[in-house]
């Protein structure tokens, strides 16, 4: 049997969020019974069941849960992320530097003192019956564990999330029959027989999941196979194409070294006819310079001393054709001046010139004008070779860059047809003996999984025998607290699920309980198997009932704590009157002390005055009401109506009178 925890006490200090009336934050003594959390949006109802959860579970949650229904796959703990840790700093403007909280719980006969440090969840102090332990979380850990007959500590967090706390997000357990059979098996099978089945499904499932990858693995490689296999008749026709592009490249390689070999050869003499051209033009320039001077003499020797400007004046015309008079270009009189000089004739009047100097000038203009006449002949040949020699290069660079280009891509394919060459008759065959032993290999992981489900499912009906010892108190318990509740008839029946365990064989049969329920135009009870099939407040209070049932049948005491975040907003006029029954039912203090701890919104329903008057509340100062009016930082809509609030508050325990 199982010691449910019994909350007794709560105290929260220098957490910004209670600072309390006067400065001493919030202190709330859980009594048996119901203890109502009343306050409006905003003033920390939820934050503070959320405090109770993380005070009694730790920084750690349940890995592996779906966001609706637990779902079947492995289920592990894991540590809060770093925003999930600063889930109370983020509320205040301090970061909750110097927060502390303490929760009183008893697991049967042990009481634990449990004070965590609101910043970072740490365990600052922890107590269990008097004695200080050491304030780490393996120590609470297993003095829980030990306390309250549970295997592990991931069922303590079970324990926690389906049957002591009910979140704002309703997580079911009546209709989520994965977390159904979990929780079953937990509360009412002893921890070894839980431990080796836990041992049995990871090795299943992992081997399932070994065997899926491997046959995804051997279809893939079949079918490579059947390719593979096809390609090597064509081993021939490839291996021949292959020997035909070898030798193109030998080919292709040879004809580029051979231009390659001419090139430099080619390299040499256009360097040569390059010289022998810039030679050609330097012996052109010096020629013409010098019939230039001559020239130039000519007109100097012709004029006296006193008429050197005028001398000047010629001289620029001849060798510049500018007037530098008058600024005119004047090639056609340049060249006349220049043939007066050529034959002795006098530059100014055309006369003919009778003196040895002007013979002599004459002889010299006709040698030099031969010298520039041969130069330029030579120049046009040496431009001329050099032209052609340019040509004959470029072409021998565009047939190297051209060949080089089809050898590269003639290797490249080779290289290609070399790589898709059909496998050999031995290659094709060592793949064949492969994949024969990959296919023998995955039927023996198959058969081993198939071997460990029937192991599996031999221990599930054991299991389910020893748990159907349990199923009557289960079912009348549940119908002490359904009829209170529902006006309908309603009905808990065992019954046999299918769950697939991994994706190979055939489903696990887990017993489970089921509901069966009359209501709307049927008559007869029919099965909801889905939540979806009654109202929200039926859903919600179906579900309470089945915890109330388990908690009383499975408990060592028959006593344990339901912590419920605001059940107001699902119920109307009628139900909540009915709801209120069961709840105090459930902690009568004259029942064995379990306790009910209950947030409400202050609301204009019968939900807290039925509550208030069935639980005999004496009034708002009553130590099973925690005012978070009193106790909470007001929000600005609690502090402008703040009279309307205590009107309404007031209200509610009037009508108690």
């Amino acid at each position: 049997m199982i010691s449910f925890p019994l909350l007794t006490g709560l105290s929260v200090q220098e957490y910004d969020l209670y600072p309390g009336e006067n400065g001493e934050g919030l202190s709330a003594a859980f009594l048996p019974g119901v203890t109502l959390v009343v306050g409006a949006n905003g003033l920390g109802k939820s934050t503070l069941i959320t405090l109770l959860y993380r005070l009694m579970a730790g920084p750690c949650e349940i890995s592996g849960q779906g966001r609706g229904e637990l779902g079947s796959g492995q289920l592990d703990l894991r540590q809060l992320r770093t925003d999930e840790l600063r889930t109370f700093a983020s509320r205040v403007r301090d970061g909750a530097v110097d927060a502390k909280a303490e929760l009183a719980f008893t697991l049967g006969s042990h009481q634990f003192n449990v004070v965590r440090d609101l910043r970072t969840l740490s365990i600052v102090s922890l107590t269990l019956d008097g004695d200080l332990l050491d304030p780490a979380e393996e120590a609470y850990q297993r003095a829980v564990l030990d306390s309250s007959g549970l295997g592990s500590y991931l069922d303590w967090m079970l324990i926690l999330r389906y049957l002591v706390f009910y979140f704002e997000d309703r997580r079911s357990l009546v209709w989520d029959t994965t977390a159904q059979r979990r929780l079953l098996r937990l509360l009412f099978l002893p921890p070894g027989d839980t431990d080796g089945e836990s041992t049995l499904i990871t090795r299943i499932l992992r081997q399932d999941s070994y065997y899926r990858n491997v046959s995804a693995t051997l279809s893939r490689q079949e079918q490579e196979f059947r390719k593979y296999e096809q390609a090597a008749s064509t081993r021939p026709v490839a291996e021949m194409e292959l020997q035909e592009q070898s030798a193109r490249l030998v080919s292709l390689s040879a004809e580029l070294e051979a231009v390659r070999g001419t090139f430099a050869e080619m390299h040499d003499r256009r360097a040569d006819a390059r010289l022998t051209s810039l030679r050609a033009e330097q012996e052109l320039q010096a020629a013409t310079s010098t019939l230039e001077e001559v020239r130039l003499n000519q007109i100097r020797h012709a004029f006296p001393t006193q008429t050197e400007s005028a001398a000047y004046w010629l001289t620029q015309l001849v060798s510049e054709q500018d007037c530098i008079v008058c600024g005119s270009h004047r090639p056609d009189l340049a060249s006349e001046l220049a043939a007066r000089i050529e034959e002795s004739r006098c530059v100014i009047c055309d006369s003919e010139l009778q003196n040895e100097h002007a013979e002599l000038i004459a002889s010299d203009i006709e040698a030099f004008q031969q010298r520039v006449s041969d130069a330029t002949t030579a120049m046009a040949a040496a431009i001329s070779d050099r032209e052609v020699l340019e040509g004959q290069f470029r072409e021998s660079l565009t047939s190297i860059a051209q060949l080089e280009s089809a050898v590269s891509q003639t290797a490249a394919a080779i290289e290609r047809s070399e790589a898709s060459l059909p496998d050999t008759s031995k290659t094709l065959n060592a793949r064949r003996e492969a994949l024969a032993q990959l296919r023998a290999d995955n039927a023996l992981i198959r058969e081993q999984v198939l071997v460990d489900k029937a192991s599996y499912d031999q221990l599930v009906q054991r299991q389910n025998v020893q748990i159907a010892e349990f199923q009557e108190s289960v079912k009348s318990n549940f119908d002490i607290h359904a009829k209170d509740f529902l006006l309908e008839s309603c009905s808990l029946v065992w019954s046999q699920t299918n769950e697939q365990v991994g994706q190979i064989g055939q489903p696990i049969k887990f017993s489970v309980f089921r509901v069966d329920m009359t209501g709307g135009a049927v008559a007869s009870a029919t099965r909801r198997d889905t939540a979806d099939q009654v109202s929200e407040s039926q859903r919600e209070f179906i579900d309470l009932a089945f915890r109330m049932a388990l908690i009383a049948v499975a408990g060592a005491e028959g006593v344990g704590s339901l912590v419920i975040d605001a059940p107001e907003s699902s119920l109307d006029a009628v139900f909540s009157p009915r709801a209120a029954r069961v709840l105090t039912q459930f902690g009568n203090p004259d029942g064995g002390g379990s306790r009910v701890v209950l947030t409400s919104n202050l609301v204009d329903g019968q939900l807290i005055p039925t509550i208030i008057k069935l639980a005999n509340i004496a009034g708002p100062d009553d130590p099973r009401v925690v005012n978070l009016f009193k106790i909470a930082a007001p929000t600005a809509a609690v502090s402008q109506l703040r009279g309307e609030y205590d009107a309404a508050l007031l209200r509610a325990f009037d009508r108690n009178a």
